[in-house]
């Protein structure tokens, strides 16, 4: 074997500039085929960062009726889930909560989650310091607790295990730390840095809209051993019906419960972009594979003197084969090692970008897994691509090979069908691969063409809460917007600022059912559904959004005075039908009371550009204030540089109030369809990648036919056959392969394009004129690829061509 090795060894030493092109050419499909693995790998196969993760799942609401889907639970659902349930061995609660960190230097806005007492016990969670909560923390007379992540402790304590039994002020109440949480551990739903109990208490909902079913609470679930997700959904399902019949007035009540494992929820919409890019590079791959093999059977017959010398000596056609088969294999391997070092940057920067739409905490590389995938593509690439020209090679027949030069030595019939049929196999891989990345450019073409309802230039967005203790009457809430809103607008290039609880793209809506008032109301689960907003006035000017009937809100809709609000158009038409709603009155959520329509505002795509606008209703947030808002700014000026100067006007109101997350809207936009922009690079990139080798597959595929014909063409020529003629017949014979492949192709891409249905927007999977367009310009390029071969051999002069023969 070593022997064979160090021939192939030195037969591929000698053609440093064929050596390297085929190491560079299988380099790139290799490596970009191991970093896409290893991103696959990282997010969808390797477990989770939980004890016995895959017996963790999430229960979800959905209402298919109205595209209502992913919604959290209600207390009462929740409660009746619990104590009836035997599928699972405990179920935890978590709903998000805010809080300001206040006593120990400047205030501190924090992200937190209120849990219940089970729930770091459910993870499988072990604390680095003290203790999780007990059941009677969780109670309404229990003690305030809190649990802080390792970076908050880092920073507030200095990272000193003496510090368990301390205390520190949350919203202006001290609580005692009780534990600190170990430096790996990430909850991948929120970016929570201290964990507090009473989730059925919440911050942002009374006690009666809890009763009454306000769905609030993120749930999760670890299923008993045995026990697998369908049985579980199954129960959980029932459960689901049975809190309907018995509950049917709460507002949850017409919402069904489904479950999903952690790993579905948290890459259950990047599986079909993160396959399909595997698929893609893999095809590309196969074409450099074709490519190569063709190299190697044009490699391997130019030497068939040679070969025929070494078996008129005694080699054995086994021999023959393992010592072709070695330079493929050491051509593969070397492509292998330098394919690793390109996967190695592809994966670092693939975990940047794809960081903005996976919500798993990611630390990609290439571990042990890709290394081993890495090894045995090589591997596998060096078989494929060696084993047919080696058995041709290996048949060379004595006598013949002897008396032919090596120009003049033909192919078989074996490696002129090889050669058919791999270039049958590039022309219908690279019109995949085209019309893929066409379908979802025209998709990304139709996402940025999306109308959002609103203008998002030069808007500023920034989060504050206001420590509850110090804001909780409302007139101190409604005092600090006012002073805020005053000095934002009187900033300089500041043409308009509002205040909202949920401003556009931002996730996480409120929905609430609401009827139009003076007729028979409806039962509470049966009214529409819509997104509720509390915005200050001059929202709808701030962010550009038309009002098409009535007006907006003013300073004069105080507390106290009668409720008023604004509906969109979707929302006018569902509870006014073919009627004018201003003056009109509605019943507002679970407390049925009522609010006049002053005005109607244009729909705006405020959860998603790529779904429906959706039922929303507004209200005045001096009628309703709120200790947490977002402050919207349109600016003349870059939004980002307002930053600095609102924390410096935030300062002078109240050193309290931190200002949160200041961002751009533009940048908003952006990530919002970052996954579809980078599936679009990339399978762009590949489509090219595949169009160019698919072109040099074609050309050099003619260009040794006419080298190989060489004779045939002279001969032809003596015997009357016109340059055009010759032409031709070279042009027809690879077109009419080229054809086959793009029939090959259309077919195949009919039925593949479907699997990535969900990366499209605004174009289905099978777009019959897209595919003829594309077709016919890989048809195109094509032709020119065998037309300048061709036109070549037309020129061969008869007399010199028969000479060399």
């Amino acid at each position: 074997m070593m022997t064979d090795l160090r021939f192939a060894w030195r037969n591929i030493s000698r053609t440093p500039g064929f050596t390297l092109l085929v190491v560079i050419t299988l380099a790139l499909g290799i490596g970009a085929t191991t970093a896409i693995f290893s991103l696959i790998n990282g997010v969808l196969l390797r477990p989770l960062d939980y004890q016995d993760s895959e017996r963790l799942v999430r229960l979800w609401t959905y209402h298919r009726a109205t595209n209502f889907t992913h919604g959290a639970l209600s207390y009462p659902r929740f409660d009746l889930i619990r104590a009836q349930q035997d599928v699972a061995v405990e179920l935890a609660a978590n709903t998000p909560a805010s809080f300001t960190l206040t006593g120990a230097g400047p205030a501190e806005q924090l992200a937190g989650e209120q849990v219940s007492a089970q729930f770091f016990h459910t993870l499988g969670v072990r604390l680095l310091h003290g203790r999780g909560f007990l059941p009677e923390e969780d109670t309404p007379a229990g003690r305030p607790v809190a649990v802080l992540g390792y970076g908050l402790w880092s920073r507030s304590f200095g990272a000193d295990p003496r510090s368990v039994g301390s205390s520190i002020i949350l919203n202006g109440t001290p609580h005692t730390v009780i534990g600190v949480l170990p430096p790996d551990f990430s909850f991948p739903y929120s970016n929570a840095e201290v964990w507090v109990t009473k989730p059925f208490q919440p911050l942002s909902y009374s006690a009666q809209q809890v009763n009454d079913g306000a769905v609030y609470l993120n749930v999760t679930a670890r299923l008993k051993p045995g026990v697998s997700v369908q049985q579980a959904t199954a129960q959980i399902a029932r459960l689901g019906e049975l809190y309907a019949k018995q509950f049917p007035e709460r507002v949850d009540a017409r919402t069904s419960v489904e479950l999903m494992t952690f790993r579905e929820e948290l890459v259950g919409q990047q599986r079909t972009a993160f396959f399909t890019l595997l698929g893609a590079v893999g095809l590309v791959h196969l074409i450099a594979c074709a490519n190569i093999a063709n190299l190697l059977l044009a490699r391997f017959n130019s030497r068939r003197r040679e070969t025929a010398m070494r078996i008129a000596l005694g080699a054995g056609r086994g021999r023959l084969i393992r010592q072709f088969m070695g330079e493929s294999l050491l051509l593969s391997l070397a492509a292998g090692l330098l394919g690793t070092l390109l996967a190695a940057g592809l994966v670092a920067l693939g975990a940047v970008v794809i960081a903005d739409f996976v919500s798993r905490p990611l630390a990609l590389g290439l571990d042990g897994t890709a290394l081993g995938f890495t090894l045995g593509l090589a591997v596998g690439t060096g078989l494929a691509v060696g084993f047919f020209p080696a058995m041709q090679a290996s048949r060379t027949d004595l006598l013949p090979a002897l008396k032919e030069s090596a120009r003049g030595a033909t192919m078989g019939a074996g490696g002129s069908g090889f050669r058919r049929l791999l270039l049958v196999g590039e022309v219908a891989v690279s019109l995949v691969l085209l019309i893929s990345a066409a379908l979802v450019a025209i998709s990304f073409v139709n996402l940025l063409r999306v109308n959002p309802g609103f203008d998002p230039r030069g808007i500023f967005l920034a989060d504050l809460d206001l420590p509850r203790p110090n804001y909780d009457p409302p007139e101190k809430q409604m005092q600090f917007g006012r002073q805020l809103l005053a000095r934002t607008a009187a900033l300089p290039g500041v043409l308009g600022v509002a205040l909202s609880d949920s401003p556009p793209l931002a996730g996480g809506s409120i929905f609430s059912p609401y009827a139009a008032a003076g007729r028979p109301l409806p039962a509470m689960n049966d009214r529409l559904s819509a997104v509720r907003h509390i915005v200050s006035p001059g929202y709808f000017t701030t962010l550009g959004i038309p009002v098409r009937q009535g007006r907006d809100f003013t300073a004069r809709e105080i507390a106290g005075s009668d409720t008023v609000t604004v509906l969109n158009e979707t929302a006018a038409r569902a509870l006014f039908p073919d009627e004018n709603p201003v003056g009109r009155k509605i019943v507002l959520g679970i407390t049925n009371r009522t609010a006049e329509v002053i005005g109607v505002v244009g729909d705006s795509l405020t959860e998603s550009l790529v779904a429906p606008a959706r039922a929303e209703v507004y209200f005045s947030i001096l009628q309703r204030p709120k200790n947490s808002f977002t402050l919207v700014v349109h600016t003349s000026d870059p939004p980002a540089i307002l930053a600095p100067t609102l924390r410096a006007v935030l300062q002078e109101i109240d050193r309290d109030v931190p200002l949160i997350r200041p961002r751009v809207m533009a940048d908003v936009f952006s990530r919002s369809y970052s996954d579809r922009r980078l599936s679009l690079v990339l399978l762009a990139m590949f489509a090219g990648t595949a169009l160019v080798l698919a072109t040099l597959g074609i050309y050099s595929v003619v260009a040794y036919s006419v080298l190989q014909r060489t004779d045939e063409i002279g001969i032809r020529m003596v015997l009357g056959a016109t340059p055009a003629l010759v032409q031709r017949m070279l042009v027809g014979q690879t077109m009419r392969l080229t054809l086959l492949g793009l029939g090959v192709g259309l077919l195949a891409s009919s039925y593949l394009t479907q699997i990535m249905a969900r990366l499209l927007f605004g174009v289905t999977a099978f777009d019959l004129p897209l595919y003829f367009c594309v077709a016919l310009f890989l048809g195109v390029v094509a032709l020119v690829a065998c037309w300048l071969p061709a036109r070549r051999a037309a020129k061969v002069d008869p007399a010199l061509a028969l000479r060399a023969e």
